[in-house]
């Protein structure tokens, strides 16, 4: 809600389950019809053999973040 929360600080998952069961159905419609399995990006990690520093995460080189 931009007009009253514009810095988003009110949480509002949960909040509209009706809205929440229609994004859910089109997005497990959209994955189907494009034959994606949406994988979590661990599976992905290991799937396309990407190194992992420490955290966990890729590094991105020639960024000192």
């Amino acid at each position: 809600d931009n007009q009253e929360d514009p810095h988003q600080l009110n949480n509002l998952v949960g909040t509209n389950h009706t809205e929440e069961a229609r994004l859910a159905a089109s997005l497990k419609s959209e994955l189907n019809r494009l034959n994606d399995e949406f994988k979590p990006g661990t599976e992905y990690v290991k799937e396309w053999g990407y190194q992992v520093d420490e955290r966990g995460t890729i590094g991105c080189p020639g960024w000192n973040g």
